[in-house]
């Protein structure tokens, strides 16, 4: 496929993503170290109590939201204790975590909390909140749970996800062999990984609406089922991801999900000891990642930027180091900890 075919393709996108975003103003989306209307999440931290002797280290149990204002929010800790489970939005506006026994979505700006609806807010039988890991959509609107065996990640998952939707009260379960990878923006549609069950068949991506219907499903290359992070459009069939050619080398493309074309893309830049992390369209419109910086002590920090589909231009609109000793929440999913 030729350069110029793949180009046409991203601008297409481009087309497709500005209609539906037009009213929407482009200046929220840089950080300028002014307060923005409503403030957002930056990051969340979560700093480990000191070392006592013979006991190793523990964590304090209380995550702090740093806002883009510089203000600060402590996260209450619930009766159960159970505050270590955080996610938030990508668009900074909603922090997620258990309180009082119960999975809440906090807005931020507002300062309401309410708990996912119906029996998504709880853990089944058998299960605690400490087995559970969450996905939400960018806007924090749309949270997807996942039951994990012991809380343990790599274990098999032993009951269906669900997906919750805050603003109608909808809850769904997902098939057990889906594994969700993005929403779109607006949460209206849903891409996830549609497992064979074995690590070398082929894997396909299926894309389900807001009542849990697959309306888009293909065996995709391996090109795509290898690429991180991937992103689906609003349009609930094109899938943008970032591939790593090498090991420092970073190239946007695109793949449809109904004709089963992926193209070549744009080369976005060298980036040395980066590793891009989420992706995700932002409330302007624009294709937005965060990156992490890493060397072999190590976590370094983290980068925010966004990229122009058309020509790969990219604009960097905020960074900050990490602190030793602590683990680290990246609005859209990233967590890490660093100096363990």
């Amino acid at each position: 496929m030729s350069r110029n075919c793949s180009e046409r393709g991203l601008a297409a996108l481009f087309l497709t993503v500005t209609t539906v975003s037009s009213v929407i103003t482009p200046q929220a989306q840089a950080f300028t170290g002014v307060p923005s209307a409503p403030d957002t999440v930056r990051y969340a931290r979560l700093t480990e109590c000191p070392k006592k002797p013979g006991t190793g280290t523990a964590s304090c149990d209380t995550w702090t939201l740093v806002m883009r204002s510089g203000k600060t929010i402590k996260l209450i800790k619930g009766n159960t204790g159970e505050t270590t489970l955080l996610g938030i939005s990508a668009d900074g506006r909603v922090a997620h975590y258990v309180k009082d026994g119960r999975l809440v979505v906090h807005d931020v700006g507002s300062g309401r909390i309410r708990p996912l609806p119906g029996t998504a807010a709880t853990a089944p039988r058998g299960l605690t909140l400490d087995d559970v890991g969450t996905t939400l959509s960018p806007d924090g609107s749309i949270v997807e749970v996942t039951y994990l065996e012991d809380g343990d990640e790599d274990k098999a998952v032993t009951l269906p996800s669900v997906v919750a939707n805050v603003e109608t009260g909808k809850v769904f379960p997902v098939s057990e062999s889906d594994s969700v990878l993005s929403f779109s923006p607006g949460g209206k549609h849903v891409l996830v990984d549609r497992s064979t069950g074995t690590d070398t068949g082929p894997t396909t991506f299926a894309v389900l609406d807001a009542d849990g219907r697959t309306t888009a499903s293909r065996i995709v290359p391996k090109a795509v089922s290898d690429a991180y992070p991937v992103a689906l459009a609003a349009d609930g069939r094109t899938v943008v991801l970032i591939a790593t050619v090498g090991s420092d080398v970073w190239r946007l493309r695109t793949y449809d999900l109904a004709s089963g074309t992926l193209t070549k893309g744009i080369r976005l830049g060298v980036f040395p000891k980066e590793k891009a992390q989420s992706l995700f369209w932002d409330s302007t419109g624009a294709l937005t990642f965060w990156s992490v910086r890493a060397d072999k002590g190590g976590w370094l920090g983290a980068v925010k930027r966004t990229v122009d589909i058309r020509t790969g231009a990219m604009r960097a609109v905020d960074s900050f180091g990490f602190t030793k000793g602590s683990w680290w929440e990246l609005p859209g999913g990233a967590s890490m900890p660093v100096g363990h």
